[in-house]
């Protein structure tokens, strides 16, 4: 059992049914008068105690200095809770179904786009190095 746990087939499986399960959600609890801000906090606070909670479980000690948070706060603010807010703000408008697919879809928009600019093909070693990467040269 902790073999297939450990799998990713399992992190693929309980990531994509948790995110599935997060868009349905979204748009229930703004249809009951939850604003999108709280929502978006819910979603980011029960991500952050979860694993929180299995680092203690596994003994693993959390130091906390001021720059570990303020790089915590300033990175889960940019990647997640405002993508977050700006998806469940306009899920009653447009719908969970296409807000979801727009959510998971910039990453495609993000490739092809690189695609098209890097060079003419993919095979080109521009194309697979990463951002940062390529900014060092």
């Amino acid at each position: 059992m902790n073999t297939l746990w450990n799998s990713a087939f399992t992190l693929l499986a309980v990531t994509g049914a948790l995110l599935g399960l997060s868009l349905p959600f979204g748009k229930i609890a703004t249809e009951t008068g939850v604003p999108p801000v709280v929502w978006a906090f819910v979603i980011s606070a029960g991500g952050g105690g979860a694993i929180f909670v299995a680092m203690l479980l596994q003994g693993q000690r959390v130091r906390l200095t001021g720059r570990k948070l303020r790089y915590f706060f300033i990175t889960a603010a940019i990647t997640y809770a405002l993508p977050n807010l700006l998806l469940f703000s306009v899920m009653p408008h447009v719908g969970a179904g296409y807000a979801g697919i727009m959510y998971t879809l910039r990453r495609s928009r993000r490739w092809c786009f690189r695609c098209c600019s890097a060079c003419a093909s993919p095979s080109c070693s521009a194309f697979w190095a990463s951002p940062s990467a390529s900014s060092v040269r």
